[in-house]
């Protein structure tokens, strides 16, 4: 993978688990079950991070066999 490819990945999985971070830091604030939100949220980013990957494999997959194939 390319270096800006990769750069886009990291920053996309950096902004969203700075995003599920405040939502956490938020119920701590508030007092509420932030043990319970953390939990969520780890779950969350875990499963959205795996399907991601997942997606961007398979389209990069796909359109490099097309390419190969109109070859």
């Amino acid at each position: 993978m390319p270096s800006l490819e990769k750069l886009a990945l990291y920053r996309m999985i950096a902004f969203d688990a700075v995003v599920r971070g405040v939502s956490v830091y938020s119920d701590y604030k508030n007092g509420s079950g932030w043990h319970r939100s953390i939990s969520a949220e780890m779950a969350g980013f875990g499963v959205s991070t795996l399907a991601g990957i997942y997606t961007a494999t398979a389209t990069k997959t796909a359109l490099s066999t097309i390419l190969i194939l109109r070859s």
